[in-house]
């Protein structure tokens, strides 16, 4: 080996360890940039070439060279993002549901319990005293509190469901536009990376974006040979080869939610075709619009049905004051709690109220059967306590699915970040290896050096 070879390898090692240290040093400053994937640098001996058999002896050495790699395991960063999009579609759901549990499940003073058991309490007073007009006033007044209630908690989970379509459609445009992003850094990579300069920082924040999309879609993602990703969701082809495909969110007639005056929400492609998400904030949403709520809307309405058949049912058998019997109490039309209310027969028209039988002023067992609807197993009273606490239990599933999920997903990140994140004491001892090695080839330069000089300056004498 000549001493200039030998010289090309020392510098060469001087380049790669050099190349080490700002790696390292790279690493160490990013240690708290989100999405920061660790980068390492693989060293790789250049080789001996030999010029040929018979052209002299030894052969020339090349020296290292240095390629930085992104650290990234495809298998960890996948789990990662599927445990991500289970735990937002979960949590989304327990959200929507904890809100109708507020809405409808309220067991303060003013919630729908109270209103019922004040009312039947009221019928209770009215059988004690059958023509007492203060209390029959009572009795209207506490009616007129159920229908209220049942009014403002449909009204309630028509604008929570409003809410959350609007929530998707925000979400659906901030896919589209991550999309659109995702698209553009693709070109950008595959050229650097033909170029043979992959460009780890933008392949960082896409990264970051496509976590993003996940969360929102579920998405499943894989990678081209040139780099550029490929992104679907439910069977659609979001991304593929820097080129996009955007989704919409579109309202669509179903027979089902019709008697609620819904329209089934979905996801879809340019053509119209539905797409079926599997995870993400957006199926916890679409869940939330097209089952979750309008299963509770379901809920209230048969409760409000219940109340204005049981109730008229009972009531029409009865006489006023006046002696006239078969009037209702409820409005018979008014079977949906957004349209219960009070009947024309009694409103403003106490006397109407019936109490007894008509057989006597003072019978009260009329008021004595409507009272005893409190406490009725299969009363409107026990139909609405079944409802809360099937509400209750739905909740209390759904949170600890959510809680699950939510736990796995902090586990598989955490296993991500391990392999792909910076370890600051990791980097360290790499450094001072990088810092030692720099040192050596240095050394072989100075050692070098000197041999020449001896070479040059203390052999061949002859002459001078």
């Amino acid at each position: 080996m000549s001493d200039f070879s030998a010289l090309n390898t020392a510098i060469t090692g001087l380049y790669a360890h050099r190349q080490r240290i700002d790696t390292i040093g790279e690493n160490i400053a990013n240690i708290e940039t989100p999405g920061y994937h660790r980068q390492r640098v693989d060293l790789q001996a250049i080789g001996t070439r030999y010029p040929g058999l018979f052209s002299g002896p030894g052969g020339q050495h090349g020296g290292v060279t240095a390629d930085v790699q992104r650290v990234w395991d495809q298998l960890l960063d996948t789990s990662s993002k599927q445990n991500l999009a289970r735990s937002n579609s979960l949590n989304t759901q327990a959200d929507i549901l904890t809100g109708v549990e507020s809405e409808i499940g309220s067991l303060a003073t003013n919630g729908l319990g109270n209103r019922l058991t004040a009312l039947w309490n009221s019928f209770d007073d009215l059988a004690n005293d059958p023509t007492e007009q203060s209390i029959r006033n009572v009795v209207l007044g506490n009616a007129e509190g159920v229908t209220s209630i049942m009014q403002a908690q449909s009204s309630a989970l028509n604008q929570m469901r409003s809410n959350e379509v609007q929530r998707l459609e925000l979400g659906v445009a901030r896919v589209n536009e991550l999309a659109n992003r995702v698209a553009e850094m693709d070109a950008t990579i595959v050229n650097g990376t033909a170029a043979g300069r992959p460009p780890h920082g933008l392949m960082d924040q896409r990264s970051q974006l496509l976590s993003e999309l996940s969360g929102l879609t579920g998405a499943t993602i894989n990678y081209d040979g040139s780099g550029s990703s490929i992104v679907a969701i439910g069977g659609h082809v979001l991304i593929s080869q820097a080129q996009v495909r955007p989704i919409e969110l579109r309202s669509i007639t179903d027979p089902a939610l019709a008697p609620l005056g819904f329209n089934r929400i979905a996801i879809t492609g340019a053509t119209g075709r539905e797409i079926a998400l599997t995870g993400g904030s957006l199926h916890g949403g679409l869940s939330g619009v097209n089952t979750l709520v309008p299963d509770q809307r379901r809920a209230l309405d048969s409760l409000a049905a219940s109340i204005v058949t049981t109730v008229n049912n009972i009531h029409q058998t009865g006489a006023g004051l006046d002696g006239t019997s078969g009037r209702s109490f409820f409005d018979p039309a008014g079977v949906t709690a957004a349209t219960i209310a009070l009947s024309a027969d009694v409103v403003g028209q106490p006397g109407n109220v019936a109490a007894s039988d008509g057989s006597a002023t003072l019978d009260n067992s009329v008021a004595r059967a409507l009272a005893s609807l409190g406490t009725d197993p299969s009363g409107p009273s026990a139909t609405h306590a079944t409802m809360l606490a099937d509400l209750g239990a739905q909740l209390s599933t759904m949170q600890g699915r959510a809680d699950a999920a939510s736990i796995s997903y902090q586990q598989s990140e955490g296993n991500r970040q391990a392999a792909e994140g910076v370890n600051l004491d990791e980097e360290l001892a790499d450094l001072v290896s990088a810092q030692r090695a720099y040192e050596a080839s240095a050394r072989m330069v100075s050692a070098i050096d000197e041999m020449l000089d001896t070479l040059i300056n203390r052999t061949g004498l002859v002459g001078r």
